[in-house]
């Protein structure tokens, strides 16, 4: 089963906030690996479109930078799952290093270590989960709290 992820950017790196948003880069995810990468151009109606243009495009979880309680509050309605703190980076680096870190945080293998040298995601944020677990380390990777 494919699963999308979609990551904001403005100038070929992970936009810092919503508002510095140019482009939106879609990763469909099989078997916890990148299978397609597609780039997309962001509407100017920027931050109330964002979720709506995500969920028009089958994602199902979106890497930010530091989105306020609003932007994760419209994004979980529209049935999409959040992940804050990702770093200003290469989107492909930040997702693939969210990748390898929820591979070993499921297969129970504890604290992570980020690999590539970003680290992405403080505070994943699931409409389907209530707890606010933390997936960020002192080495700047994805870990698990």
């Amino acid at each position: 089963m494919i699963h999308r992820i979609a990551v904001p950017v403005n100038a070929g790196l992970v936009a810092a906030n919503l508002n510095e948003t140019s482009q939106v880069y879609f990763f469909d995810i099989e078997n916890n690996a990148v299978v397609q990468e597609q780039m997309s151009v962001f509407p100017t109606e920027k931050d109330s479109v964002m979720p709506v243009f995500c969920a028009e495009n089958s994602v199902n979880e979106i890497i930010l930078g530091q989105p306020s309680e609003a932007e994760i509050n419209t994004f979980l309605a529209n049935r999409i799952s959040v992940v804050m703190g990702a770093p200003v980076m290469n989107p492909r680096d930040v997702v693939e290093d969210y990748l390898f870190q929820m591979q070993h945080h499921q297969h129970g293998h504890g604290h992570g270590h980020g690999h590539g040298g970003g680290g992405c995601g403080c505070n994943s944020h699931d409409d389907d989960d209530d707890s606010d677990e933390s997936y960020c380390n002192d080495d700047g990777g994805c870990g698990c709290h």
